[in-house]
């Protein structure tokens, strides 16, 4: 029986009693065996100490000016407890004292409990309960920590406000008793806000400690799929795959933005960043996190390197103001091989290992070219295709023509040049007709063998280039003529068959 149900017997007992007094004569005294009753000036009964029908214990009863009890005072089955009743003689404050310690009710006027104070071994407790008796609040102070519970009508928790270990919080849940949102305050001074979907899984959270604020966004497995804080240095986004591990970064500092992307084994893959006083860039890295490739604008335009996997650049491409550039390098970072597209057109440059250009390769408005290059840069080889011709050029490690090869005008021609760079021998087929000249060492023409249509021959000049001797087949028919210094005929004569 709890004590709200002793004091309402109390009630039903202390009625009785009151209807079997019998009033003594004003100014006598009354001491009854089972029951003492204070009288006032006015011979009416003001209290009333009996023994209790039930747990045979005392009771003392205090009445007001009508007779009606307003506060009762009993001992039940060894539990002390105090009534305070309304002027309709209905309990509203109980104060009791069990084996689990003291607790203190308060009633409405429909007879409902609608608070109660404890004090149990952990520590005191206060229930606030609706007009159905239902529990709706509870308020506890414990050894570890105390906290407030707010239920709703159907006794579900929905709300629970604590200090456990110095650290306050808040905890609000749904009507299945699934948290959430959770608010909590640190003992370091961090304070947090979790939000929770209708499972009871962390899907969003908000925290701010000494350091910096940050966002943790979950997924529907209460994996964590992005994180945003703000550190000393500038806000971090931070954004995580469906097995936790990072996919993505990105960051802002006092240096610059960044932008991180990782492989599905956590390994980052590439990298865009853009410094505060420096170029723009992108890094892409192989599946070992190496850097394989990078592309940066500059001052100077933008560059895109490609790296080797022992982290050697062996390419570059550039685009200058002059126009586009691609650089090839060896595993020593020497650069092998150059192309270039100008104003004035494409160009190909090829070095040895020494760094020495030993092969050109360009396109200008005339034309291809190529030219070929010894170890100490001396060109020795050209070749070239122009609008009216085109032609190879051998030249000696001095960087003297030697031989050239060419067409000009539909006209192919071999020119032999000695160590001074004089011509000495060309060799030409012109509308048909091959023809052999040699020239002496001033350059001037000495012989010339030609071949044609209607015959052939073979013309020896003197220095001064007057034709001496003529040796010609026209027709079938050789002849041979001899000229002085001055060109004229000094002897000729037909060779008959």
């Amino acid at each position: 029986m709890t004590i709200e149900e002793r004091l309402q017997v109390l009630e039903r007992e202390l009625a009785d009693a009151r209807a079997g007094l019998t009033r003594p004569a004003a100014g006598e005294r009354e001491v009854q065996a089972k029951a003492f009753v204070l009288l006032d000036d006015k011979g009416r009964a003001r209290a009333l100490l009996s023994m209790s029908k039930v747990g045979d214990g005392p009771q003392l009863a205090l009445l007001d000016e009508n007779g009606n009890p307003r506060a009762m005072l009993a001992v039940l089955q060894e539990v002390p407890a105090l009534a305070l009743l309304d002027e309709d003689g209905k309990t509203r404050a109980s104060l009791a004292v069990d084996k689990d310690g003291p607790k203190v009710g308060l009633v409405d006027e429909n007879g409902k409990t609608r608070a109660m104070l404890r004090v149990l071994e952990d520590g005191p407790g206060l229930e606030l309960l609706d007009e159905d008796g239902k529990s709706r609040a509870t308020l506890g102070v414990g050894k570890d920590g105390h906290g407030l519970e707010l239920l709703d009508e159907d006794g579900q928790t929905r709300a629970m406000l604590g200090v456990l270990e110095d650290a306050p919080g808040l905890t609000l849940l749904d009507e299945n008793g699934n948290p959430r949102a959770a608010l909590s305050v640190w003992k370091d001074g961090a304070a947090s806000l979790s939000l929770f979907d209708e499972n009871g899984k962390p899907r969003a959270g908000l925290a701010v400690n000494k350091d910096a604020p940050g966002v943790v966004l979950s997924d529907e497995n209460g994996k964590l799929r992005a994180a945003l804080s703000v550190l000393k240095d500038g806000p971090v986004l931070s954004l995580y795959g469906e097995d936790g591990k990072p996919r993505g970064g990105l960051s802002v500092s006092k240096d610059g933005t960044g932008l991180k992307l990782f492989d599905e084994n956590g390994k980052g893959r590439a990298m865009l960043a853009l410094d505060k006083d420096g170029p723009a860039s992108l890094s892409l890295s192989d599946e070992n996190g190496k850097l394989r490739a990078a592309l940066a604008v500059d001052k100077d335009g933008p560059k895109v390197g490609l790296v080797d996997e022992n982290g050697k650049t062996r390419a570059i491409l550039r685009v200058l103001e002059d126009g586009p550039g691609l650089t090839l390098l060896d595993e020593n970072g020497k650069a092998g091989a150059f192309l270039v597209v100008l104003k004035g057109g494409p160009g190909l440059e090829l070095l040895d290992e020494d760094g020495k250009t030993r092969a050109t390769l360009g396109v200008v408005q005339d034309g291809p070219g190529l030219t070929l290059l010894d170890e100490n840069g001396q060109t020795r080889a050209s070749l070239g295709v122009g609008k009216d011709g085109h032609g190879l050029t051998l030249l000696d490690e001095n960087g003297e023509t030697r031989a050239m090869l060419g067409v000009l005008e539909d006209v192919p021609g071999l020119g032999l040049h000695d160590e001074d760079g004089n011509l000495r021998a060309w060799l030409g087929v012109g509308k048909d007709e091959p023809g052999l000249a040699l020239h002496d060492e001033d350059g001037n023409p000495r012989a010339w063998l030609r071949v044609g249509k209607d015959g052939h021959g073979l013309t020896l000049r003197d220095q001064d280039g007057n034709p001496r001797a003529m040796l010609v087949v026209v027709e079938d028919v050789p002849g041979l003529a001899l000229f002085d210094q001055n060109g004229r005929l000094i002897w000729g004569s037909p060779v008959k068959r």
